[in-house]
């Protein structure tokens, strides 16, 4: 049996760069959604935002849909986060490699998906999708 399971991690301890530019990528996505086409946003970011949002509302903030094949997850030895993860944008060749702290272990053989990029109350958070076909006991099921 296959699970799917979300793991919502916070981005944390960005450069004032990273932030920046993560900033920037989420912006334009908004603009490009409210119907601005002079926007500067990753082509895949802005593919996959058209994709899922058949009606934009004039007041909301829409994650930015990071495809499957598009993220990478490393683990990374540190005390200030458990992974890196580079997100795609349009600020940088080769994407953000961004620092993340999530509340479970993501293991070397379970799946990535999509994945979403979003911001609440000025903070940064990365929703992982995780698919496995064994999950191991005491990982709760979300």
């Amino acid at each position: 049996m296959k699970v799917e399971k979300t793991v919502q991690a916070g981005i944390v301890e960005l450069t004032n760069q990273k932030r920046k530019e993560l900033e920037t990528e989420y912006q334009n996505l908004q603009r490009h959604l409210q119907g601005e086409e002079d926007v500067e946003v990753y082509s895949a970011n802005k593919q996959q935002a058209e994709r899922f949002y058949d009606t934009i509302k004039e007041d909301n903030e829409y994650p930015i849909s990071v495809r499957k094949d598009l993220i990478d997850v490393q683990e990374c030895e540190s005390d200030i986060a458990d992974y890196f993860v580079k997100v795609p944008t349009a600020q940088r060749y080769g994407g953000l490699k961004l620092p993340v702290k999530t509340h479970t272990e993501i293991k070397d053989d379970w799946e990535i998906g999509e994945s979403k990029v979003i911001r609440r109350d000025g903070n940064f958070y990365i929703n992982i999708t995780l698919t496995y076909s064994h999950w191991p006991k005491g990982q709760g099921i979300l």
